[in-house]
């Protein structure tokens, strides 16, 4: 720990372009690996469309390279995720002074944080953006209106919803580093509660169809993980305060 807190900023920039190197490094095997069942991974996120009659189309040559491509690699990075937390740790540690055990719990929480977000964004945002965005109609227009969407940007929208959403569930391990450096205190995330619950229900409003019930379930894990961002805040100040 010393020896690290000792390093030169050329040795920091050096295991900085390590790390960088090894992530991206599990993100190719694992796009890869995504690769061979890119068709299922496909049929998973279509899924959620047939519920709504929606034809999908591709109007470029590249087109389908690039669908291929994008959801190998989305899915390898999804995979690589814990990797990714673990070797951004692990460059902090010294600063933070983050034992083994430690980051491995933070690995772990940060994962299973993750996947939720994962499964939140597909099981209940995707749907509801769906039914949301698709219910528009014109009752003067004379024309018939079909939903036919190009098959890469819903891929890609399908996708980016997700990994937002497991970014998004960060959010007690944001308060735990912001805790750990200072920049957030227990009394800063009580005073401002309110204003974070007013923007979640401002977010979820924008998010979802106009009607209290979606509102308030694509809000209520956003309440639930500030108030844990709260309760690690707190353990995270009081370990300060004993050292």
């Amino acid at each position: 720990m010393n020896k690290d807190s000792k390093m030169s900023f050329w040795e920091h920039a050096d295991e900085l372009r390590s790390r960088t190197f090894i992530v991206l490094a599990y993100v190719a095997v694992f796009s890869i690996f995504s690769y061979i069942y890119v068709e299922d991974i496909i049929q998973i996120l279509l899924q959620q469309s047939k519920p709504y009659f929606i034809n999908f189309q591709v109007l470029k040559v590249t087109s389908m390279f690039m669908v291929v491509f994008g959801v190998s690699f989305f899915t390898g990075l999804i995979i690589s995720f814990p990797i990714l937390i673990y070797n951004v740790f692990k460059f902090l540690s010294p600063a933070f002074q983050i034992t083994i055990s430690r980051l491995l719990v933070i690995v772990i929480l940060c994962s299973i944080l993750f996947s939720l977000g994962v499964l939140f964004g597909y099981y209940i945002i995707v749907p509801i953006l769906l039914d949301f965005f698709t219910s528009f109609k014109f009752e003067k227009l004379t024309i018939d209106i079909q939903n036919n969407f190009t098959l890469d940007q819903y891929l890609r929208w399908n996708v980016r919803t997700m990994f937002m959403n497991g970014l998004i569930f960060q959010m007690p391990v944001i308060s735990f580093v912001g805790s750990k450096i200072g920049i957030l205190t227990p009394a800063f995330l009580r005073h401002y509660r309110r204003h974070s619950f007013i923007f979640f229900l401002v977010m979820s409003a924008l998010i979802t169809p106009p009607d209290p019930l979606s509102q308030i379930v694509t809000c209520i894990p956003f309440v639930i993980l500030y108030e844990v961002s709260i309760i690690i805040a707190v353990f995270t100040i009081k370990e300060r305060a004993d050292k």
